[in-house]
């Protein structure tokens, strides 16, 4: 976990980390996925693979958090979610999540901007758009999942240069 103010600025960079799980109650804070970042901000993540998640829900959360940048990253083969973020601002480039038991990518009041981006065998949506979040998606492919897109609780979706395929519902919005 990346977690509180002494990891404001932080960077990480080649980095794999897999077969990992959350945790309840360290250090007074619930994890619920493999790798966390909480409660921080100026976070540069750069070239890294996450996969194979055990136990917990998310491979990736992201909560009460800003000003997060992650270049290149993949995620496969995600318990449930592959990347949950909560309240929070999150700039990426360069997105791939692959093979998520549930969502691949799911918001909740949060600002998420997606530079180029596959999302390709979610479980139920390629993108959960949820409780007043706002999400733009410049250049991004979501194939083979149960909902492409989902937009629902007052929540915004730009779209780009999508591509959707062989999703049962390309896009669902209420």
């Amino acid at each position: 976990a990346i977690i509180g103010k002494k990891t404001e600025g932080s960077m990480l960079e080649h980095v794999i980390i897999e077969n990992g799980s959350g945790a309840l109650n360290l250090f007074n804070t619930d994890f619920i996925s493999m790798f966390s970042i909480h409660n921080t901000k100026d976070i540069m993540l750069k070239n890294m693979v996450l996969r194979k998640n055990a136990k917990f829900d998310d491979l990736m959360h992201i909560i009460y958090s800003k000003n997060i940048n992650i270049e290149n990253l993949l995620i496969t083969r995600a318990n449930l979610d592959g990347i949950d973020i909560d309240i929070s601002e999150v700039n990426f480039k360069n997105l791939n999540i692959f093979e998520a038991g549930n969502d691949c990518l799911d918001l909740m009041n949060s600002i998420v901007e997606i530079n180029k981006s596959s999302l390709k065998f979610c479980g139920d949506k390629g993108v959960s758009v949820g409780e007043n979040s706002n999400l733009e998606i410049n250049s991004g492919l979501i194939s083979n999942s149960s909902i492409g897109i989902e937009v629902k609780d007052n929540s915004i979706l730009e779209v780009v240069e999508g591509s959707f395929i062989n999703n049962k519902i390309q896009i669902n919005s209420y």
